[in-house]
Order: C-alpha cells, then structure tokens, then sequence
C-alpha cells in the first residue's frame, strides 16, 4: 500500500536528507522511491506485507543529513484477510455408464467472505460430465455452505481413475479442490438356450438347458421366469433362482410340461362324404311310379276311368315325399373325423438379478404339440 511522507526543513536547511524504516514486522517490507530526498518535497512509499498476522505495528521512519537525525512515527494495521475454503466428501467418485456418483462439497467463510461461489469442474476425462445443486451457492460470512456434486460417465470413458478439480471463485478469490473419478465397467450377463424348440404330447415334458455367463464380474441370485405359458402347460426352473458367480457360470434346466391341449386349436372339418348316394334309388323309384301312373291314367282314361289314375298320381307323390324327408340323414357310408392339426406357441425366457439393472432377454422355444 503507497503512503505519503512529508519533509520540512527549518532554520533554512535544504540539503538532502538519507530516510531509512524501523519496527516493521517480519513480513513487512518498506520501500522509498527514491531513499534520498532534498528538503522541502514529499516523501511516497510502499509497505508490502506477505503472511503477517493481523494487528497494530508501530514503526518510524528516520531521516538523516549529516549529524542531524529526526523521526516520524506511525502504525501499521494489518487486517486479517477475507477468504474461504472448500472440501469434498468422499475424495473419490466411482462410477459406472448405468450408475453416476454423488459428493458433498462444504465451503467455509474466512474473515467474513460472502457471496455467491461459481463452481465448475476441470480435467474430466472426455465422456464424462459434472452438474451441482445448486449450481452457484451463497456462502455467509463466516458460516458455510454445502453443495451436491454429481458425476457421471458414458460408456465410452474407458476403465480407470481420472484426477480432476473444482475450482470455486468468489470474486476475486480462487480455490481448487482436488478429487478423482473412478470409472468402472458395468456389470452385467448374458444367458442361452438349448434345444431351442420340442415337440410334445399331451402329458409329455421337455427338458432345455439354460446357461448364464457373468460380464464384468456381476454376481448374485438370478430370477427366472416364462412368458405367454398357455393354459394347460407350465414351465419350471431347477434351480428356481440360480446365483451367479463374479465373472463365472452357472446352468439351470427349464422343464416344459404339457398337460392338456392348447384351448387355441382350430374346429375339425368334417369328412366329405365319400359313399354312393343313398337318394339315388328313391329317385329312381318315384320315377317309375312316375311313368307307370301316367301310363295307368292314359289306359284309364281310354276306359273313362280318371279316378284311378289322379289315385295313383296322388300315391307317387305321397312316396317322393317321404323319400325326400329321409333323405337328410345318412344313409350312405362316411370317413371318419380327421386328427386334429398339430399347435405351435412360442415362450419368452427372462432373467433378472446380479446387480444388473433392468430384465434380459434369454431367448425364445417353440413347442409343438400333436
């Protein structure tokens, strides 16, 4: 800081004067410009102080010209600083591409620092991302402020610890806080099916191996389960929920169990018939009654008999009728009902568990059924 310091000479003294500091503290530097002066003129100078704890200093400067010496005295108060610190908790983020990570950030108020503190992360690793809550936070004077910081990574930042830094600014005052990410794969697994399809019977049952492989060392009970199962079948798993080694193996076996027809089955055509038809011979009868009527009421007629022949007309279409109300049933020979055709469905096998979010997808079987 520049101060003014004045020189006056008396009794007509204008000759040069050697100025010289004393009583500084440690810390505290005092420098003239220039360290000699003539009389009269004023005297500027600087004190720069570096790590001198706040307080009242007393010192002097002393000027000199020959034998003659005088002193001025003054103070100097230094104040304690404004400033603020910061700190993270924990000191290290650990993520994965599905599951990001939260730290806490505290920022304390020194001598009173106040204000609005921007926060922004720097040395993140491409792929990866920071957002704080709030995003500029109010530090009081002399209290503090917590902040969430939230990290996440894509699944293309590749395994491996990333430093990386906070820097928080309050006016003019900057300060950065130091942390790591920790990027780790994403567990997860994946499953097969063998035989992938059957045909049964009903009261018959098939066996399919299922085999489940651990990726990036996810491990835990499995949860099996069938979908579209109709009604009639049923589908288990031994064992039920199988565990699942860190980056190993294990196999479960699915039974398909059929115990009655689907409901979905379409209606049985009936057989065509196939035999001579049995209305043949009525036709042909009523025919020559027919004939023979016709033949009998001409005769008659000649005769002058009419009465006979309308009788006879009237008897033929008495048989046609009846033969024609007979003729519904069957009375020729038929084949008998076909077998009904094979039914397909299809199950969904599905897994869960092993600290992997969400359901897989095993595969799919096709049942047939005769």
């Amino acid at each position: 800081m520049r101060y003014n310091f004045s020189l006056t000479g008396t009794n007509g003294y204008n000759g040069p004067v050697q100025i010289s500091f004393s009583g500084l503290p440690v810390g505290a530097t005092g420098e003239l410009y220039p360290t000699q002066y003539t009389t009269p003129s004023p005297l500027p100078f600087d004190i720069q102080t570096q790590n001198v704890a706040p307080g009242t200093y007393p010192f002097a400067l002393t000027g000199t010209a020959g034998s003659l010496t005088h002193s001025a005295s003054s103070s100097l108060v230094v104040e304690a600083a404004l400033d603020f610190t910061g700190s993270i908790t924990p000191a290290s983020a650990t993520v994965t591409a599905a599951q990001p990570a939260n730290l806490n950030i505290t920022l304390n108020s020194v001598n009173g620092a106040t204000g609005s503190v921007n926060l922004q992360c720097s040395n993140l690793p491409s792929g990866a991302a920071c957002v704080f809550n709030p995003s500029a936070p109010t530090l009081p004077a002399n209290g503090s402020v917590s902040d969430t910081l939230t990290v996440q990574a894509n699944s293309g930042v590749p395994a491996g610890t990333y430093p990386f830094t906070v820097v928080a600014t309050l006016g003019s005052l900057t300060h950065n806080i130091s942390a790591s990410l920790v990027v780790q794969v994403s567990p997860d697994f994946s499953g097969s099916i063998s035989p992938a399809s059957a045909t049964l019977s009903v009261g018959q049952a098939a066996n399919f191996g299922i085999t489940l492989n651990s990726v990036n060392g996810a491990t835990g009970t499995v949860s099996l389960q069938c979908l579209n199962v109709p009604s009639g079948s049923t589908c288990a798993f031994n064992p039920s929920a199988p565990t699942l080694p860190a980056n190993g193996s294990v196999t479960d076996t699915l039974t398909m169990q059929v115990n009655s027809r689907p409901a979905a089955v379409p209606p049985t055509t009936r057989a065509p018939r196939t035999g001579p038809d049995s209305r043949l011979p009525i036709f042909l009868l009523f025919a020559i009654m027919l004939a023979a009527s016709l033949t009998g009421g001409t005769v008659m007629q000649s005769r002058k008999l009419r009465p006979a022949s309308s009788l006879a007309l009237l008897t033929c279409l008495a048989v046609f009728l009846l033969a024609a109300g007979s003729c519904g049933g069957g009375g020729g020979a038929s084949s008998p009902p076909s077998p009904p055709p094979p039914v397909t469905f299809t199950i969904t096998v599905q897994a869960n568990g092993a600290g992997v979010s969400g359901t897989k997808t095993l595969g799919t079987l096709t049942i047939t059924v005769n």
